[in-house]
């Protein structure tokens, strides 16, 4: 029996295991009418998305290999013998892969081929490539649409959630689900945005309300190196010799 189909059989396997576990678990009519769903049919149509799905994958981390051998401006066997030849850099090859495998992000693809192209070039860049590799793996589009509109900009938590929502009163943004906190948490989690606090002094008179504190999300150098490497255009700090 040859390679694709190996995922059905642990398909069906599984599934066989599922009906036979919850027939038990739950006993009675219940238990086998779940266990009686897990068809051939339905083995057969998993086996097949699985296949494709592979295939995708595959696709992708092919296009990080092709990409990435242009930007370094090597074929891409010369690419994969340099990665082979150096811990370092298969290190950053094994995490590009990874990280292309499981996207379908042409934006991000390209990402990750510019990430490896620079470790490939200078292996003195490996670590700080497979550290931005590491955060375009967490980003979803929605993450690189915030960070790209915060770039430059000084922006507030309301600010983001109306970037992503829309304009909406103050009462519809308390009472909302606040996906701009979501979306925040995996920026800051990655040291793309920093919290700053700017506390304005109580001005006094009748409609005093004490000191107000504004917090903003600048984007960090390493943010910026992010959008950087997605194609992004963006202002910041260079060291001397230093290039994208």
């Amino acid at each position: 029996m040859g390679e694709s189909d190996k995922p059905s059989r642990h398909i069906e396997a599984a599934g066989a295991a599922v009906g036979a576990v919850t027939g038990t678990a739950i006993g009675g009519p219940a238990g086998g009418v779940i266990g009686a769903a897990v068809t051939p049919y339905l083995v057969d149509l998993v086996g097949q998305s699985w296949g494709e799905l592979r295939g995708r994958k595959e696709w992708n981390a092919t296009q990080v290999i092709a990409q990435a051998a242009s930007y370094a401006d090597v074929s891409p066997e010369t690419l994969l013998t340099m990665a082979a030849d150096d811990p370092a850099r298969g290190r950053l090859l094994d995490v590009s892969l990874q990280a292309g495998a499981a996207l379908a992000d042409e934006e991000k693809i390209a990402g990750l081929a510019r990430c490896l192209a620079n470790g490939i070039q200078d292996a003195a860049r490996v670590d700080q490539e497979v550290l931005i590799v590491r955060a375009l793996t967490d980003l979803d589009p929605i993450h690189v649409r915030v960070l790209a509109d915060m770039h430059g900009r000084s922006r507030s938590q309301r600010d983001i959630h109306r970037f992503m929502m829309g304009d909406v009163s103050v009462t519809e943004f308390m009472n909302a689900d606040d996906l701009s906190g979501a979306v925040l948490a995996v920026l800051e989690r990655h040291g793309l945005v920093s919290v700053n606090e700017r506390v304005t002094p109580d001005r006094g008179g009748i409609h005093s309300r004490g000191p107000e504190v504004k917090i903003t999300y600048p984007v960090t150098e390493f943010g910026k190196l992010c959008l950087e490497r997605l194609g992004h255009p963006v202002t910041r700090r260079q060291r001397f010799g230093e290039t994208t």
